[in-house]
């Protein structure tokens, strides 16, 4: 469950007070990343620096989200409010405001101009630092698990134990169980560049 139902009023990192779960509700960042990308992969993720956070996360699926909109780096996306929270034609979370071309930077990039971001991105090579993209978080809930193609968790940073208790969590409460295990798969996060990102 996302922390605005559980500790609503919870402090968030880096922000000011006012910045809480509650007026966060209705959008989750992540970040897009692709093997081709130059330099050490981690450089490219968004890790949360609360002592007590999972370097882990969910793999988002494309199908079963709404995306709000893309930064070439962080977006400063907490300052974007909706009142009241969720989309609507006046307002979407987290967004704003937008680029007139996809070319990064502190504007926000839709969806038709995310090659252009990613270009800006990829120029950028070795030294390019996390992209931030934000997806509506009512629409992830609502098609979980179909929201989630798979969790992952980095083992230079874990050993994994806390991350398989939420995997097979998940698995339970949405009965992905099979023959085999689960259907949702558990990855292991790898160096990127020329390989893959991910492996069993």
């Amino acid at each position: 469950m996302p922390i605005f139902r559980t500790d609503p009023h919870h402090g968030i990192s880096g922000s000011s007070s006012s910045i809480t779960p509650e007026v966060l509700q209705d959008r989750m960042c992540a970040s897009l990343v692709w093997a081709g990308l130059q330099g050490e992969l981690r450089s490219h993720m968004f890790f949360q620096s609360l002592p007590t956070s999972m370097a882990a996360g969910f793999v988002l699926s494309a199908e079963h989200n709404l995306f709000n909109c893309g930064y070439g780096g962080d977006g400063g996306s907490n300052r974007h409010l909706c009142s009241p929270p969720g989309r609507s034609s006046r307002c979407v979370p987290g967004c704003g405001p937008f680029c007139d071309e996809g070319g990064g930077g502190q504007c926000s990039t839709k969806l038709k101009d995310l090659t252009g971001l990613l270009e800006y991105q990829a120029a950028g090579g070795a030294r390019t630092g996390t992209n931030e993209m934000v997806f509506d978080q009512a629409t992830f809930e609502r098609y979980l698990p179909h929201s989630v193609d798979a969790i992952w968790w980095d083992p230079q940073r874990s050993d994994g134990s806390r991350e398989k208790v939420i995997h097979q969590r998940l698995c339970h409460e949405f009965k992905l169980g099979t023959k085999g295990g689960c259907s949702l798969p558990l990855v292991r996060l790898l160096q990127g560049g020329a390989g893959p990102i991910f492996s069993v």
